[in-house]
């Protein structure tokens, strides 16, 4: 290899990885981040032949800003370090007695278990979320077209022959259903709609579809764009008469 080819390569792995020498150690910057976007960060400290890494508590702070609670958190955060082999303190992804010839892989490790635990915590909230905007989407149906047209947690076949499991389903007339599902600011929630949705709309008489967004749910510009290729968005918290007008007209 050239010296001006290993002075790029250089280059190239300083603006992907990035260090910043500090008096209690180093902070490596890793090209992982977290749901926030922020990057993943481990700190490297020399204790003779050994070291000491810590994620400085960086996903718990994570988890916090979502909204998480510690128990939530924590139990996400458990599952993780079990599975990748590391330490958890309840507040911090560890390592401890690193030796120098291994610090590489255990900085890698231990990033992906610090990334991994306030993915899977953002993950595990939406899950939540939807769980009770679908409650919410039910009992809303329900008092609308009476309880006895509303199917809660409806499975129905795609053009694939896939079958999908939609939060509600609702008789809007002798020939014509509606099928709905709930969504939340998440990108997996909205991917997974759309694949739904996706393959309904190639069907020869496919359903109406209509995703639910809670207005608190902060979905995106590009997500309902995306979504409003194969379905129409209705506000959760509509009143009675536009939602049912809505889903009438839709």
């Amino acid at each position: 290899m050239s010296e001006t080819t290993r002075e790029l390569v250089e280059s190239v792995i300083g603006q992907v990885v990035k260090c910043a020498h500090e008096t209690d150690g180093t902070i490596v910057q890793m090209p992982m981040h977290y749901p926030s976007g922020t990057r993943v960060s481990i700190r490297v400290q020399f204790d003779g032949n050994t070291c000491f890494l810590s994620d400085l508590g960086n996903a718990s702070r994570e988890a916090e800003l979502l909204g998480a609670t510690n128990k939530l958190f924590r139990n996400q955060a458990r599952q993780v370090a079990e599975q990748f082999g590391v330490k958890f303190d309840q507040f911090s992804f560890l390592e401890l007695q690193v030796l120098p010839d291994e610090v590489g892989a255990a900085i890698r490790i231990l990033a992906g278990a610090s990334e991994k635990a306030a993915v899977m915590t953002e993950i595990k909230m939406s899950d939540q979320k939807k769980a009770n905007d679908a409650q919410i989407l039910v009992d809303r149906l329900s008092q609308i077209f009476g309880s006895e047209q509303v199917i809660p947690g409806a499975h129905l076949k795609g053009q694939s022959h896939n079958s999908w499991e939609f939060d509600a389903q609702v008789e809007l007339s002798s020939d014509q259903i509606a099928v709905l599902e709930c969504v939340t600011g998440n990108h997996s929630s909205v991917y997974s709609a759309y694949t739904k949705f996706s393959d309904l709309s190639h069907l020869k008489k496919s359903p109406k579809r209509f995703v639910a967004i809670n207005h608190n749910a902060r979905c995106s510009e590009e997500f309902l764009n995306l979504l409003g290729f194969d379905s129409r968005s209705i506000d959760l918290q509509a009143p009675n008469r536009r939602l049912e007008g809505e889903m009438e007209v839709g």
